[in-house]
């Protein structure tokens, strides 16, 4: 790049610093990127996370309806064995 501005007639410090600044814009907006996307990716991982709570929540009420209900049921043979 250096290289060409020269040919088309600028300074060599000129060059080299065009060069340089565009170089640091490039970096820079590679790193502006790496913080958006880390950014998406953050908010993903908690937006999974909170799917993955409400999944624990509905499994420990499921645990706890399935026990109650085996309870009852037991409760319920219980007693028709001691009528009978």
């Amino acid at each position: 790049m250096v290289v060409t501005l020269r040919k088309l007639g600028a300074a060599d410090d000129e060059a080299y610093a065009f060069v340089r600044g565009t170089e640091s814009m490039a970096g820079q907006n590679v790193i502006a990127e790496i913080r958006v996307q880390s950014a998406k990716i953050d908010a993903a991982l908690e937006a999974g996370s909170a799917k993955i709570d409400a999944i624990q929540r509905e499994i420990n009420a499921l645990r706890w309806t399935i026990i109650l209900g085996f309870t009852a049921l037991a409760i319920l043979i219980t007693v028709l064995a001691l009528l009978a």
